[in-house]
């Protein structure tokens, strides 16, 4: 602790120079190995023939180059970056990066917020917030960092060392420490590695002035992974001793500031988790023109958390929900028939509903495409479609009269039995769109009395019902459902065909007595159960 204590009296200020005199010293440097890029900074192109794959580090940002900001900071989530606390960039501050297509993207640093140090104050490292979020589609991606057992498990592990005017060199952990050098550094963690003056490997990078904050790297799985951001060095008099914060050390807090995003920092090896996705609409039996909901339920099966869940849901163009309730998750609208949602973590056993709502169901089908995923688990598709049924509701959404009993055309034929006959609502017509009266009555057809009247083909899911009574005098009560002898009920096309129509025909005997018929007609939309 001693020593390291030394290091603040008079080996950091070096590292925070306002006007650093180089960037990160390394061993055998040449542009075309170590640097990033060529053409930097004016006109930045992917180095192809560095020693590392440079296209890799696409979420490393560099500050805009002014005597003093020309770091390169690491991408922890879409939307932020980590750097060293003592070196932060001021808001305001404008930072670049490189897609893979040779884009330059620029955002601007909003807000910064320092990582707790675990007693009582904050460590070196720093969460930037920028103003927007990177497109992942571009290539520019947030990096993971390394979790292994225990500390002792990456000694030995080699870096990718960052340094200022984005050149990259090498390092090796050898051991682990706890700076504090105040007033810059308080209490941080740091990982070790050595550059030897007279001797050492090609690469070997030894950090100087305006190095601090710039991220290093292990390989793992053959993709980059975030280890620490430059924090301090040491001069041993043949070596000098290199600090950077240790980001596995930190990453509890370092989600705690991420969570109100949506985001959590990225295991390199994630805990497999099960997440199953469900849904169901509410009513039971949507109908177009009513209001009506569908829930989705993502459920975390195993016992271990989910981190970066996302949730994705695209819908037949037009047919987007009116608005969605999602407590717990950060949802964006990236276009106009989708709606993209995130988390930081779904605890085990856990789960959480989404819920997309309309005001007026629109007609069908709907056809919503689900996808979940998570650090932990794959990406899962579910289709889901809807078929809104028909509903008085709609039909009647124009009318300025309305309701069921209103007959606004004056035609004596009430709007339900407009609706279940075919009748114009608008027209004052006794005949149906099908041709038929809409008042039928009797006709004596070889010795039978027969009475027809069109139905509506899906009659049974819009919750009508054509109920055919009979009387013999037409006594108050007297109606009644029971037919005389030789009852039949036949339902057969229209002639000619009219889609979603049928004509019922009701015929009897034609017996000694008397008997008068009458056709009523009922909706109950409620009592129509949903199908399986």
């Amino acid at each position: 602790m001693n020593e390291l204590k030394r290091v603040a009296r008079w080996l950091l200020p070096g590292i925070a120079l306002v006007n650093p005199v180089g960037a990160v010293e390394i061993r055998g440097y040449s542009a075309g190995r170590h640097d990033r890029f060529s053409g930097w900074p004016a006109a930045p192109v992917w180095n192809e023939t560095a020693w590392y794959d440079s296209r890799q580090f696409s979420g490393v940002a560099w500050s805009l180059p002014a005597p003093s900001n020309r770091r390169q900071m690491a991408m922890i989530s879409p939307r932020h970056l980590v750097c060293a606390s003592h070196v932060r960039p001021g808001i305001g501050t404008v930072v670049r990066f490189l897609a893979l297509n040779g884009t330059v993207l620029e955002r601007t640093v909003t807000a910064f917020d320092f990582v707790p140090n675990g007693v009582g104050g904050n460590s070196d490292i720093v969460v930037v917030t920028l103003s927007e979020a990177l497109p992942e589609a571009l290539g520019v991606k947030a990096f993971p960092y390394l979790n292994l057992g225990s500390e002792a498990a990456y000694v030995g592990t080699s870096l990718l060392v960052f340094g200022w005017d984005t050149k990259v060199g090498r390092g090796v952990i050898s051991g682990f420490s706890t700076l504090n050098a105040p007033p810059q550094i308080a209490s941080t963690r740091v990982c070790e590695y050595n550059y030897v003056y007279l001797f050492g490997g090609q690469d070997d990078a030894k950090l100087v002035g305006g190095d601090s904050g710039n991220p290093s790297f292990a390989m793992s799985g053959g993709r980059p992974v975030l280890v620490g951001v430059h924090s301090a060095v040491f001069d041993f008099g043949f070596s000098q001793r290199n600090y950077d914060a240790f980001i596995p050390h930190y990453v509890e807090g370092m989600n705690d500031l991420l969570d109100e995003d949506g985001y959590a920092m990225i295991p390199a090896y994630p805990v497999v988790v099960d997440l199953v996705g469900s849904h169901e609409v509410t009513p039971g039996l949507l109908r177009v023109g009513e209001g009506g909901e569908l829930s989705f339920t993502l459920e975390n099966m195993d016992v271990a958390m989910a981190s970066n869940v996302r949730l994705s849901f695209s819908f037949t163009a037009g047919k987007v929900p009116d608005g969605m309730s999602a407590p717990g998750w950060v949802l964006e609208a990236p276009t106009a028939d989708t709606r993209v949602l995130r988390r930081a973590g779904l605890a085990g056993e856990a789960s959480s509903v989404v819920t997309a709502e309309w005001a007026e169901m629109p007609e069908g089908p709907i056809v919503v495409t689900a996808v979940h995923q998570s650090d932990g688990s794959p990406m899962m598709e579910d289709e889901i479609t809807i078929e809104p049924a028909p509903s008085y509701a709609d039909w009647s959404k124009d009318l300025a009269e309305g309701e069921t009993g209103d007959d606004g055309d004056g035609d004596g034929v009430v709007n339900l039995l407009e609706y279940a006959l075919g009748g114009d609502p608008l027209v004052a017509s006794r005949f149906s769109v099908t041709g038929c009266l809409l008042n039928p009555g009797l006709v004596s057809e070889g010795g039978r009395w027969v009475m027809r009247f069109p139905v509506r083909e899906d009659a049974e899911i819009r919750g009508l019902s054509y109920l055919v009574e009979f009387s013999e005098d037409l006594a108050l009560g007297s109606w009644g459902g029971v037919g005389p002898a030789g009852l039949v009920t036949v339902d057969g096309p229209l002639e000619p065909v009219v889609e979603g129509w049928l004509l019922r025909e009701i015929s009897f005997d034609d017996g000694e007595l008397r008997r008068f018929c009458r056709l009523r007609v009922e909706m109950n939309e409620g009592s129509v159960l949903p199908g399986p």
